[in-house]
């Protein structure tokens, strides 16, 4: 004989009562993410929150988000416009060239440097694209230089230590391609050196007009 849990009559005529009365349960609605809730403000809040206690780590299980890109790119432009204007005096043409300039580097960096990497690295092996990889990569990494804009802010020894910025920047992205996308140290130097030479020749070329 078949076993099984034994259902009160009291329970299957609540049962029925609830069904006649139209009342459906509801699953318990999940609380959102702030990354999703909230404005752009919020999502660059979050993304330093995260990036202050975890600068070398990589995307993670965390939410990240474009805004946060746009973001971090608003908030550069923002810092190398002023260290314009405090280098050369308030020109109004100058500054709104250098503010489109910086947010143009997010723009290639989002958008250039991943299908050029991924590119190159599917010229050595058959693998699926890994540009949505890359992409996310850049979002994580995108603090590194809003901290770029920062140090050109600081007038001793310029431009060496806003240079030695981007240094870094270009050795942290070899790296979490090398990590995330899974190739070996020559490729992945490969890859990026060839995403960063795309986006420094579209911009010295932007710079050029």
């Amino acid at each position: 004989m078949d076993k099984r849990d034994p259902i009160s009559f009291q329970q299957r005529k609540r049962e029925r009562q609830a069904k006649r009365a139209g009342v459906v349960k509801q699953r318990p609605t999940q609380r959102p993410s702030p990354a999703r809730a909230g404005g752009e403000t919020d999502d660059v809040r979050e993304y330093w929150a995260r990036f202050i206690h975890h600068p070398f780590s990589g995307s993670g299980r965390f939410l990240w988000t474009e805004r946060m890109l746009w973001g971090n790119a608003l908030l550069a432009s923002i810092l190398t416009t002023i260290g314009i204007a405090v280098e050369v005096g308030f020109h109004l043409l100058t500054m709104i060239s250098v503010f489109i300039n910086a947010f143009f580097l997010f723009f290639l960096a989002y958008y250039l440097f991943p299908w050029v990497a991924d590119w190159i690295l599917r010229q050595h092996q058959k693998r699926v694209s890994s540009v949505d990889t890359l992409k996310l990569e850049m979002i994580v990494l995108s603090g590194w230089l809003v901290i770029a804009s920062l140090v050109r802010l600081v007038p001793v020894y310029y431009p060496l230590p806003y240079f030695a910025a981007l240094l870094a920047f270009a050795v942290l992205v070899m790296v979490a391609v090398h990590r995330q996308v899974r190739v070996p140290w020559s490729q992945s130097a490969l890859a990026t050196a060839g995403g960063v030479m795309s986006v420094a020749i579209v911009m010295a070329i932007l710079s050029s007009f």
